[in-house]
């Protein structure tokens, strides 16, 4: 997308090639690519072969909460500022999505600054699966703009494997990895009440 909004504004055709990528050390399996073109612009892109795209499953999971665009949006608006930008505490860099009860609850902290954001009422009562989730933070900044204006709720799944989240409203599919790591204990570091 960014090499196509930077092109000048004509025709830009792209050329499938499933030839090696030019310029490759010997020896190294070849890797497709493909050119575009615009004007005098010429691109190289490399890509991957199509078996080892990940597959997504077709089973999306039991429904974990409804949760409705707007609710999305204010939620993750308020959380991702204060999601780590590095990638040295992995956890840190995601989305804790929780089910408290009937609520949904957003957490991100990156050791200086925490934001927590309860969903009212949007989570679905289930034992089979897990209590939280960790998102990166992008998928859910990508889940809240492509499902900003859609008129109904957004299923919200947890896959089978746990390794997998699913978005899905009108037949729109969104699927995030989950963050594989212990999320820390933020409840510590929210102040008690003091009685005097």
């Amino acid at each position: 997308y960014d090499m196509v909004k930077a092109m000048p504004p004509v025709t830009v055709c792209l050329e499938d090639t499933n030839a090696p990528q030019p310029n490759r050390v010997a020896g190294e399996s070849p890797v497709p690519y493909c050119k575009m073109l615009a004007a005098r612009s010429e691109t190289v892109i490399t890509g991957m072969d199509a078996a080892d795209f990940p597959r997504i499953s077709d089973d999306p999971g039991e429904c974990w909460a409804e949760i409705d665009p707007r609710d999305l949006t204010a939620a993750v608006r308020y959380v991702e500022s204060c999601a780590a930008k590095y990638d040295s505490w992995p956890a840190m860099a995601g989305v804790l999505v929780e089910r408290v009860g009937a609520d949904i609850v957003l957490t991100t902290v990156d050791g200086f600054r925490l934001a927590t954001y309860p969903i009212h009422g949007a989570a679905k009562p289930s034992e089979a699966v897990p209590s939280s989730v960790i998102i990166p933070v992008r998928a859910m900044r990508m889940a809240s703009k492509l499902f900003a204006k859609a008129g109904e709720p957004i299923a919200f799944s947890v896959n089978p494997d746990k390794y997998s989240t699913t978005f899905e409203v009108f037949g729109l599919r969104m699927v995030a990895k989950t963050i594989q790591a212990t999320y820390p204990n933020y409840r510590d570091l929210i102040p008690k009440p003091i009685d005097y």
